[in-house]
């Protein structure tokens, strides 16, 4: 029964259920942790990597102004060039930053590849972002007294030239 100060509030409870319903439906989600990323190459480093991105898609604006000064916009060419953030983690003998750093000093231009890999699939790649003529630059590493309990995470940025992506 509704109260009289609010006469319009009322239960729904079969609507609720059909939007449950719906929602569970579309099938599993896939969880941000199951992916690989690999450096081709540099099949060391596949399990150090302990966050990436999947990379931005846009294409051009391209403005024009009509009669009145109205602003119009139109869809110019794909922006397929880009960059991605990760993060690595290092180890007690140095290797993942002696790695990065023979990639930038030596100008070495890498291809990458992020999967995501559900478990739900055994681990096989459902979706693969394949990126060519990489770069690959990190920020400064902190270190810190306090930190006995951190690992050390250089953050990495990837400057690709074109990526491929799923489409089907």
């Amino acid at each position: 029964m509704s109260s009289p100060l609010t006469p319009n509030v009322k239960g729904a409870n079969n609507f609720m259920r059909q939007n449950f319903v719906k929602h569970r439906a579309v099938g599993g989600r896939l969880i941000a942790s199951h992916y690989k990323m690999e450096i081709e190459g540099h099949s060391d480093l596949t399990f150090k990597i302990s966050s990436t991105q999947l990379p931005s898609l846009e294409r051009e604006l391209i403005e024009t102004y009509g009669p009145m000064g109205v602003q119009s916009n139109f869809q110019g060419n794909v922006k397929n060039a880009g960059e991605v953030t990760f993060v690595i983690e290092e180890t007690i003998n140095g290797d993942t930053l002696k790695a990065l750093n023979k990639i930038i000093l030596e100008k070495e231009y890498v291809q990458m590849r992020v999967m995501t890999t559900p478990e739900d699939k055994g681990g096989e790649a459902t979706s693969t972002y394949e990126f060519l003529e990489v770069s690959l630059m990190y920020d400064a590493v902190d270190l810190a007294n306090e930190s006995v309990t951190e690992i050390v995470k250089p953050s990495v940025t990837a400057r690709y030239n074109w990526v491929d992506r799923p489409t089907s």
